[in-house]
């Protein structure tokens, strides 16, 4: 059996857009993560490009690629959202 898969139409170096409506409970997760790395690595810290929490552990990871490969239960919240929320 074959199953015809969608294709990426747009162009792959771009980033995707994500919604804008995040958990509050995810963002707190997120904004702590990254407050925890900035803290960590201040003197060399690279600028990530989002934090991933897993919406059933709320546990994050800070992320540096631009397309994220995520499991299921997995969200992602861009660098920049979590630096306006945090302004």
């Amino acid at each position: 059996m074959v199953y015809a898969g969608s294709r990426r139409t747009e162009d792959p170096s771009q980033p995707l857009n994500f919604p804008v409506s995040i958990d509050p409970a995810i963002l707190k997760v997120a904004r702590q993560v990254y407050r925890d790395y900035c803290e960590t690595h201040a003197s060399n810290a690279k600028r990530p490009s989002g934090v991933v929490v897993n919406q059933l552990t709320y546990q994050g990871k800070v992320l540096f690629s631009t397309q994220p490969i995520l499991l299921p239960q997995e969200r992602f919240i861009p660098i920049a959202q979590i630096e306006i929320e945090n302004s």
